[in-house]
């Protein structure tokens, strides 16, 4: 199988099966969001950050030089797996015995139980975390999606029962950990290898001198994602934080389904060719160009019909998180080909270059988030997306000088897929709002009608103009 075909089949697959999955989390999301207060959403945010920071200095960065690395034994996995571990456990009793000595509630939350508790994923994580990466390395994402699927519904349903039963954010809490716990049996038990108890000095070192830059950049990141939430958290309330945390969720769902799948597909194979100068050129080239275009008008549309959106899904409660969702949903334009810019970087194993890239947007990005916090949420919104933008540009002009490829040839695809999405999408959102009295509400079946009408007549102007050619990704499947 060609590489080109293999890196078409293996997207196809991941994002089907990526968008099943958060189709029955988005469907879950809205049923909860109807029956749960934001504040709810705001302390599950904050939480994360427990988990966020310390999944990232537990791992290591070593799972993903498992992935990359050419050759590997039974010892690599083991050893990683047996650190990974012990320093789950570890960072949970930590995060267990700061509970004894610090007061949390000052930064807004309602007990000291609910971190113990919450936590607990820390620990289950790390024992499956070696697992996820054999199942990326060998591309077996078929594998991924059965584990996923049970995970998520079982979870889900008890979520959705305790939030009718009056359980507020302990109905959130339960979801997250009965969905970690059903992960780590299933990928135990439907993968072949099993650890021993044993760790090799040499092979940690060897894994741990790719992967602790790459630690480093995803704290500083990690560090400055929390640094949002505790500043809303802490400077404003839950319920501000449940907001934004429910506006960021809905910007991400598209991006981060496109962007999940490209991260599994790009980083493994990308990995393969670096030996060559000219195949990493042109399917780093290939992935980037067709993700903005087959991205953009999806990323853009629920921006200019936000309102509606919010209204027809979420109801009325969240209507405070559609300008939220309109600020952050502007930059998300730019996150997929900057996503495929760090895996490109990743994977020639230049994680020098990756942490430097991180200090550098991360500190531009903290300047930016600190002078605009005291203008509220949408000063912080604002600060975040023009720091996402920014990132991306920093990312292309890096890679731009890695492999020979100018900025202008990565922005073009964003500047015309942009250009043919708001365009139609304002003459479209026009035509609709002069259908409707000014009194009157787009209806759920006009705004779906407007979907389908739009869709058809950007990738048709595309195909017009020959920007994505359809017939030749059908070629490349023969």
């Amino acid at each position: 199988m060609s590489l080109v075909r293999k890196l078409v089949l293996s997207f196809g697959v991941s994002i089907g099966q990526q968008i099943s999955i958060q189709a029955i989390k988005f469907i879950v999301q809205i049923w909860l969001a109807r029956i749960l207060l934001p504040e709810a959403f705001g302390l599950i945010s904050l939480l994360a950050v427990f988990n966020s920071i310390s999944m990232v200095l537990i791992d290591g960065g070593m799972t993903s030089s498992l992935i990359r690395s050419k050759s590997l034994d039974s010892l690599d996995y083991s050893s990683v797996f047996v650190l990974n571990a012990l320093m789950g456990i570890f960072f949970y009793c930590l995060i267990y015995t700061s509970t004894l000595v610090f007061d949390y509630t000052v930064l807004g939350f309602p007990d000291l139980k609910v971190i113990r508790i919450y936590c607990l994923i820390i620990a289950i994580n790390s024992f499956f975390g070696v697992h996820a990466a054999i199942l990326t390395r060998e591309l077996r994402f078929k594998t991924v999606f059965l584990i996923s699927i049970p995970s998520v519904l079982i979870s889900s349903i008890l979520a959705i029962i305790l939030a009718k039963m009056s359980f507020g954010y302990w109905s959130l809490v339960i979801m997250h950990l009965t969905n970690a716990l059903i992960m780590a049996v299933l990928h135990w038990l439907v993968i072949d290898w099993k650890p021993s108890i044993r760790i090799d000095k040499n092979k940690v070192l060897y894994h741990f001198s790719y992967g602790y830059k790459l630690t480093l950049s995803s704290l500083v990141a990690s560090l400055y994602q929390n640094t949002v939430r505790v500043i809303i958290g802490g400077s404003y309330s839950l319920s501000s934080l449940g907001l934004y945390y429910q506006a960021n969720s809905m910007r991400m769902l598209i991006v981060n389904n496109l962007g999940t799948s490209i991260n599994k597909v790009s980083f493994p194979i990308l990995s393969n060719v670096m030996s060559s100068r000219v195949a990493p050129r042109e399917t780093y080239l290939f992935i980037s160009k067709n993700l903005v275009y087959f991205s953009g008008i999806f990323v853009l549309f629920p921006v200019f019909f936000a309102n509606e959106l919010f209204d027809f899904i979420l109801g009325p409660k969240w209507a405070k998180s559609v300008v939220l969702f309109q600020i952050l949903g502007l930059s998300s334009f730019f996150y997929p080909p900057s996503l495929v810019a760090l895996n490109a970087i990743k994977a020639s194993g230049r994680s020098d270059i990756y942490l430097k890239l991180e200090l550098v947007k991360k500190a531009v990005g903290l300047a930016i988030l600190l002078a605009m916090s005291s203008f509220g949420l949408k000063g912080i919104a604002f600060a975040v997306s023009v720091s996402m933008t920014l990132n991306a540009f920093i990312n292309m002009v890096s890679i731009s000088k890695r492999m020979d490829i100018g900025v202008a040839v990565q922005l073009r695809p964003l500047f015309v897929s942009g250009m043919i999405s708001s365009t139609i999408l304002m003459v479209v959102k026009l035509g609709l709002e002069k259908l409707v009295t000014a009194s009157e509400k787009l209806s759920v079946e006009l705004v779906s009608i407007a979907f389908i009408i739009i869709i058809v007549l950007y990738f048709l102007i595309l195909q017009i103009f020959s920007l994505v050619k359809v017939d030749n990704l059908f070629k490349l499947l023969k």
